[in-house]
């Protein structure tokens, strides 16, 4: 083997500054995941970053701050959930509202049906 010494610099470099690019594409997904609103997991950052699960796995900053805000979202959630126990009383009183008007529909249904009967009685001893 020879005794040729590698020049690596201009490979280290370019890898620096492809981690430096991944590092902000993460963090401008990041930015505009939670600006549009939208749940932010490893599936969804690695979507909007277009970068591998396992680069967000092994660098430990990506991966403690997406646990973070997927965890403060869980408690987001559980707002909402406790939100919809108001339009949940709202939809018991119109199911019951409906239930109410079903009922009086059914009894005027019958009421209209028997005397209609008792009108065929009429007309069928008439003839």
């Amino acid at each position: 083997m020879s005794n040729h010494e590698r020049n690596t610099d201009a490979m280290i470099d370019f890898n620096k500054g492809k981690s430096v690019s991944k590092t902000k594409a993460v963090d401008d997904a990041i930015k505009k995941l939670i600006k549009d609103g939208k749940n932010i997991n490893f599936n969804s950052v690695v979507e909007a970053a277009n970068v591998s699960k396992s680069y967000l796995y092994n660098h430990p900053d990506h991966r403690r701050r997406i646990e973070e805000l997927r965890q403060r979202q869980t408690g987001r959630s559980n707002l909402k959930q406790i939100s919809n126990g108001k339009s949940d009383a709202s939809k018991d009183v119109i199911i019951a509202s409906l239930k109410k008007r079903i009922k009086e529909a059914e009894t005027k249904i019958g009421r209209l049906e028997n005397e209609n009967q008792k009108l065929r009685g009429k007309i069928y001893d008439n003839n």
